[in-house]
């Protein structure tokens, strides 16, 4: 339930500018090992440190928002959630860019190495973590333990829209959170035989599953930092118009194949307020198919194979509790 305060702004939308903000601030780029990252830590000392590895097709810069220390920074709905998740649970957050465009086993000591040196730089003596999209889920859940050293543990993973992982693989860590999407059956499949050998190999497994999401009048202007509630408004009318989104506010159609966007840079013709406000919206966004924000919610709506933040806090809950 939103609050209006005195400036007329929803206080919950206050709180989340401010939050985004202190990220911003507190976020550093740099190649580190011949690694490509984006870091930030809480105020006082870290009680562990989280590393982000990404889907195929995206970066580093795409869990944290533009600022003055990451100008290429761009970040998507679920990543920039995630990261600020850990923030908020007192942990140092680092996402890693693969060589190539996506992970692969000789990325592992690459990713090793880079983390090492940002631990030992800084002076945290804290506990390893690692969240992993698509293929990041994998490379965390096969080829990063196996080139960490002694010294840096995995101690908690939490694996999303894990790929192809063998089922004789034995878990990453002893504690093990993963989210998948039950609409991607052969996904969940691999996800279903995976948290079978993970546990009889003695690991805590926390099931989480992400469902479609209605899109209402307000789902883009609380899913995407600089979209209004009225913009927001304006591009689910326009989707609706199109003929993709149901009587009851699902997206009828995948946003990986579908032509959504033609439909929303091709306003309805009126030119009013509204429309050059989704146009606005569409301008900020480049509309490609790994590094658009927009699309990234649209695939988190309809729940098939994006990444997904609803559960974050209780992931990361999971994973430090002692």
């Amino acid at each position: 339930n939103w609050r209006i305060g005195a400036t007329g702004q929803p206080r919950t939308m206050r709180a989340v500018a401010t939050l985004l903000a202190a990220t911003a601030a507190a976020q550093r780029y740099e190649v580190l090992e011949g690694v490509e990252l984006v870091w930030a830590a809480p105020p006082s000392t870290p009680k562990g440190l989280v590393a982000l590895f990404h889907a195929t097709g995206r970066r580093a810069h795409h869990w944290w928002p533009a600022s003055t220390k990451c100008s290429s920074c761009k970040a998507l709905p679920a990543e920039a959630s995630l990261a600020r998740a850990c923030l908020k649970h007192g942990l140092a957050a680092a996402s890693l860019t693969a060589h190539s465009t996506t992970w692969s086993q000789d990325d592992g000591p690459r990713a090793a190495h880079a983390l090492v040196a940002l631990s030992t730089r800084q002076g945290w003596k804290v506990p390893l973590y690692a969240i992993g999209i698509g293929e990041g889920a994998s490379f965390v859940a096969t080829s990063l333990p196996r080139a960490l050293p002694p010294s840096l543990p995995l101690k908690g993973v939490h694996v999303q829209l894990l790929g192809d992982v063998p089922a004789t693989r034995r878990p990453a860590a002893k504690r093990v959170a993963v989210l998948s999407m039950p609409r991607d059956a052969p996904t969940q499949r691999r996800v279903e035989g995976a948290i079978r050998t993970w546990r009889r190999a003695g690991a805590e497994v926390l099931e989480q599953r992400a469902a479609p999401l209605a899109l209402d009048d307000t789902y883009f202007s609380r899913t995407l930092s600089g979209v209004s509630p009225q913009e927001s408004r304006q591009l689910v009318r326009l989707l609706r118009v199109a003929g993709y989104v149901s009587g009851g506010g699902f997206l009828l159609a995948d946003p990986a194949t579908s032509a959504w966007r033609g439909v929303v840079a091709a306003p309805l013709g009126r030119r009013g307020a509204a429309e050059l406000g989704t146009l606005r919206v569409v301008a900020r966004d480049d509309l490609s198919s790994r590094s658009s924000a927009l699309g990234a919610a649209l695939a988190r709506a309809y729940g098939r194979s994006e990444a997904s933040a609803e559960d974050a806090d209780a992931a990361l809950a999971f994973l430090l509790k002692e």
